[in-house]
C-alpha cells in the first residue's frame, strides 16, 4: 500500500527514543541523522542487489532468446520484415476490433425497435381501451358531450401512435 514504507522507515526511527532520551539536543540531532543515513545506505545496497539481479537476468534472457529466436527465423524462414508485417497486421486486427461489426449492430438495433415496438403496442392497447370507455360514461342523446368526450379519446389515440 501507499505509504507503507514511510512507515516503516518511522517505525524504525522510534527505537531511536530509549537511547537518546537523557542525551542532549545535540546528540539527539546526531543519532537522528546518522539513523536515517544508515538507513539511506542499507536501502540503497539493497536497491542496487535488485537491479543488478535483474538487469543480469533480462540480459541472459535477451541473449538466450536471441539464439532462440534465430533458429527460429531460419527453420520458419522468417525475416525482421516478417515481424514488423505480422505487428501491422495485429495492429489493424486490433484497431477493428474498435467497433462492432455491422451484422452485430442490426441484431441490436432489431431488438431495441421490437423493445419500442412492445411499449407501442401496450400504449397503442390503453388507448383503444380508454377510447371504447369514454362513452360509457356519457349520457345517451347529450351529443355535445359524446363530441368532446371522442375528441378526448381521439387525441388521446394519436398521441399514443405517435
Amino acid at each position: 500500500m501507499e505509504g507503507e514504507g514511510c512507515e516503516h522507515v518511522f517505525s524504525a526511527s522510534n527505537d531511536l527514543a530509549s537511547t537518546i532520551q537523557h542525551s542532549t539536543r545535540f546528540h539527539h540531532h546526531q543519532a537522528i541523522e546518522q539513523h536515517f543515513a544508515f538507513w539511506n545506505a542499507d536501502k540503497y545496497a539493497v536497491l542496487s542487489t535488485f537491479l543488478w539481479n535483474h538487469y543480469r537476468a533480462a540480459a541472459e534472457a535477451v541473449h538466450s532468446l536471441t539464439a532462440e529466436l534465430n533458429v527460429l527465423k531460419m527453420e520458419f524462414d522468417i525475416t525482421d520484415g516478417t515481424f514488423e508485417k505480422f505487428h501491422e497486421q495485429e495492429q489493424h486486427y486490433l484497431g477493428s476490433l474498435k467497433e462492432l461489426p455491422v451484422r452485430n449492430n442490426l441484431h441490436i438495433r432489431y431488438v431495441h425497435v421490437l423493445d419500442e415496438l412492445a411499449d407501442k403496442n401496450c400504449k397503442w392497447g390503453l388507448a383503444c381501451e380508454a377510447a371504447n370507455m369514454a362513452l360509457s360514461d356519457v349520457l345517451p342523446g347529450n351529443l355535445a358531450d359524446m363530441s368532446t368526450t371522442l375528441n378526448k379519446a381521439r387525441v388521446r389515440v394519436d398521441t399514443a401512435y405517435q
